[in-house]
């Protein structure tokens, strides 16, 4: 093993006619070799922070601003359900809650949703995978946050909810949503849009459509992942569960 201090090394091991030498001649070439590595890094940073800069002012990029989480407003609507949560072949059975949440600031903003689900007597029986979703100003999107170890919880009565970050978003996603609108197909809402890429080159979408009963309970949330070409349109559509009575679709992650 390489010993960390080779100064000291080196002069209680060399002869007793030659210990200060030893040290003498290697001890300034170990400082010089050290104080080059430290400069190397710094410069060579700068050099390509000017260069990705066009010669520019160098800057880190400082942190996301969070919004209060007051101004986020979590529904007192929740659906708790246990079913097949994931795609094939890593689906599994799985208890999770479905709620509403709505930006009501004036900025965009990612939020995060956690919680936990509750037994009968308010006790934490589990935590739930926490999920974030870009929210417009004045938007809202519905939630599914699955069970953290992907299991059914029978005993679960309830779930505390509470939003863990809001983050504001400068830009607006380069996906988007458009033309979208509900009908009834009997007893069955179905939602369709279309998906339009801004960007100049090919990306993937994860779409989410919500659904919800005649009281605007959460009823169920389908989701696909799809491609679509630069500067492309897509179709989008959704059938709701029986007795659904509206609908909407969303963006989840985006990929370029």
């Amino acid at each position: 093993m390489a010993n960390r201090h080779p100064v000291p090394h080196l002069a209680s091991t060399a002869s007793a006619s030659q210990p200060r030498r030893a040290v003498a001649t290697l001890a300034p070439r170990r400082r010089a070799q050290r104080r080059a590595a430290q400069l190397a890094v710094p410069y060579a940073a700068r050099w390509l922070c000017l260069a990705g800069l066009g010669l520019g002012a160098c800057q880190l990029p400082s942190p996301p601003a969070q919004l209060d989480p007051a101004a986020i407003w979590v529904s007192s609507e929740v659906t708790m359900r246990t079913d097949t949560v994931g795609q094939a072949p890593f689906d599994s059975q799985a208890s999770f809650v479905l709620v509403d949440a709505e930006n009501r600031s004036s900025e965009a903003a990612m939020v995060t949703l956690a919680g936990t689900f509750r037994d009968e007597r308010g006790a934490s029986l589990s935590k739930l995978r926490a999920e974030s979703l870009w929210v417009p100003a004045g938007g809202r999107r519905m939630f599914a946050l699955v069970d953290k170890e992907r299991k059914p919880r029978p005993g679960a009565r309830g779930a505390q909810l509470l939003v863990s970050g809001a983050k504001v978003l400068a830009a607006r996603p380069v996906m988007r949503v458009i033309d979208e609108r509900s009908f009834d197909d009997f007893g069955k809402t179905v939602t369709v849009a279309t998906l339009v890429n801004d960007a100049d080159r090919p990306g993937k979408a994860m779409v989410f459509a919500a659904f919800y009963d005649a009281r605007q309970k959460p009823m169920a949330r389908p989701f696909t992942s799809v491609p679509i070409e630069a500067q492309g349109r897509l179709p989008l559509r959704f059938v709701g569960p029986q007795g659904s009575r509206s609908g909407m679709i969303f963006l989840g992650d985006l990929v370029y």
